[in-house]
């Protein structure tokens, strides 16, 4: 099975306790969920724990490479180094994986599907309408980008705390499907 790393930022305890539950009752080994506790220093000089942190999602990497896909959570507090994480492990991962990031907004009313219109606009062919069957399309082109079996690839979710209703659908489901990818 190719999996892939969902890396967001929403509700740490719930999702690891969400994810622990599941996780046992198929049998299998709880998601990593990686908590930041210091701020990181730069990308050229990630303290000890930075590189620790970069090296389970390494970790995870490598066990989708090898078809066991996984769902990991960054999480820490506001300025803590997060996105500076997930870029020096986007930029290692590149030649690796398949790359598919995008980022939830701030605003007083968040952008309809936002991360995910940011990542399809890598996919030929997927809609950008508006609409509930949008949130399908979007849905299945990242499932059939998912299951894609000769490189993993790697759905990155910023900032999912200010996610719209639709964007967190779409996660979950996404979610919800690695053990179900080749």
């Amino acid at each position: 099975r190719r999996g892939f790393i969902d890396v967001f930022r929403r509700g740490r305890r719930r999702f690891a306790r969400t994810q622990r539950h599941r996780a046992r009752s198929q049998g299998r080994q709880a998601p990593p969920v990686l908590g930041l506790t210091r701020t990181l220093a730069d990308l050229t000089g990630f303290a000890d724990e930075a590189r620790a942190q970069l090296d389970a999602l390494h970790a995870a990497l490598e066990r989708a490479r090898r078809g066991g896909g996984s769902v990991v959570l960054v999480s820490g507090e506001a300025g803590i180094g997060k996105s500076s994480l997930l870029a020096g492990f986007a930029e290692r991962a590149a030649g690796q994986a398949r790359l598919f990031r995008g980022s939830c907004e701030d605003l007083v009313t968040a952008r309809t599907l936002g991360p995910f219109r940011d990542m399809v606009r890598q996919l030929p062919g997927v809609p950008l309408g508006v609409g509930p069957g949008e949130r399908d399309a979007l849905l299945e082109a990242l499932l059939a980008e998912m299951a894609f079996t000769q490189r993993p690839a790697v759905v990155m979710v910023e900032d999912a705390q200010w996610a719209d209703q639709a964007s967190l659908d779409v996660l979950r489901a996404l979610a919800r499907r690695v053990p179900e990818l080749p």
